[in-house]
């Protein structure tokens, strides 16, 4: 069923879609004046889909108030401007689950991810835990879709989300997308073809590079890497797949993803993209423990990257 809120996703959340890292200050406490002013700066440069996710969001390290907190100071800095998606932990029972999309709504962000957070038994156990969290509040949710670990020795390990139940879900009224994080091409072809102008795909995994591809199985978005700290070079490589010039999009990929990530992925995504973020001025780079910022040899080349770039 085609309900206003599937409309409405599918309107909105076009191209690139802006993962939020939750700054912090050197003593580890939350910087939400600084995520407060790097999430207006985001949606002046041109953002118009925000993204609070538990990974990029760092929700491991995060109490249940600061999560709630990190949602809200998110929704109000973007004031409506964009296209707001907010996110519940990735641990805990459905009534946790439930009391986040319904603050969720409260504070009148568009859409919340729902993570699942059992291992995987059954199709039924999973299918019932997307329909008791979308109808327990008035919000869209999208399903935070990576593999699952397998409950049994019989299931496969990881185990993905099966078409069928991706399609199950899809159709329940409150369910408007997911962010599709299964690392396998052939289910990431499968999900945005029988979904196609039902549910919002947003790919998780891979940028701009991987857009290049999933954008030719009209996918109608993607996560950002390198837009975080450079939102226009992603929204030029937006607008040239969207106009079909494919050379000037691969060229961005070449010329500017593709340095980046071939150091980033090596010191590990989520604390070199905050070193960049740090490098252009946009929050600190402090981390909470235990994770911790990266070395100064990785500080340097990061900052030279940057710099070449500015």
């Amino acid at each position: 069923m085609m309900t206003d809120k599937k409309q409405r996703c599918l309107s909105k959340v076009k191209g690139p879609v802006f993962p939020i890292p939750t700054p912090f200050t050197e003593t580890g406490a939350v910087d939400y004046a600084s995520l407060a002013s790097y999430v207006d700066w985001l949606v002046r440069q041109g953002a118009r889909t925000i993204m609070v996710t538990v990974g990029t969001s760092r929700f491991s390290l995060l109490s249940r108030d600061e999560m709630r907190k990190v949602n809200e100071t998110v929704t109000e800095a973007v004031g409506g401007r964009a296209y707001t998606i907010v996110t519940g932990p990735h641990t805990g029972s459905l009534d946790d689950a439930v009391e986040f999309a319904r603050h969720a709504a409260s504070i009148k962000a568009d859409a919340i991810l729902g993570v699942y957070p059992e291992r995987f038994y059954s199709e039924h156990a999973v299918y019932d835990f997307f329909k008791d969290f979308s109808e327990a509040a008035d919000i869209g949710v999208m399903i935070h879709l990576a593999p699952m670990k397998a409950g049994t020795v019989t299931t496969p390990n990881p185990c993905q989300y099966p078409l069928e139940l991706v399609r199950r879900i899809a159709a329940l009224p409150n369910m408007v997308g997911m962010k599709e994080e299964s690392n396998a091409p052939q289910l990431i072809y499968a999900y945005n073809r029988a979904l196609k102008d039902r549910f919002c795909v947003i790919g998780g995994a891979g940028c701009m590079r991987t857009y290049l591809t999933a954008s030719t199985w009209e996918q109608p978005a993607y996560l950002v890497g390198i837009g975080n700290f450079t939102p226009r070079t992603e929204l030029d490589f937006y607008t040239a797949v969207q106009a079909g010039d494919m050379d000037k999009a691969r060229r961005i990929v070449d010329e500017k993803e593709k340095p980046f990530f071939d150091e980033a992925i090596r010191m590990g995504w989520h604390l070199a993209l905050k070193e960049a973020m740090a490098a252009c001025g946009l929050m600190p780079a402090w981390e909470r423990k235990p994770l911790a910022r990266l070395g100064e040899t990785d500080q340097t080349k990061i900052q030279k990257i940057i710099g070449e770039w500015l």
